[in-house]
């Protein structure tokens, strides 16, 4: 539905497993459960410092605006 969600990890693989799992995000979730999990795509889009975590999760939402055209919440 071309909707994107941008979330970020220190630890990458536990974020896919909790995801696969279906546990956290209620919105994502539930569009896993109508579309099917197989049809979404998880990429990394960045690599950075942990520091800078939040600052660069909050560039990549406002870039793809998956706030008001996506799963991430307000």
């Amino acid at each position: 539905n071309g909707k994107s969600y941008i979330g970020l990890s220190s630890n990458i693989e536990e974020r896919f497993k909790k995801h696969r799992q279906m546990q956290g995000e209620r919105v994502l979730y539930s569009a896993f459960k109508k579309y099917g999990i197989e049809n979404f795509e998880f990429s990394i889009l960045e690599y950075c410092p942990l520091e800078q975590l939040a600052e660069r999760e909050k560039y990549w939402i406002d870039k793809y605006n998956s706030i008001e055209e996506g799963y991430n919440k307000g």
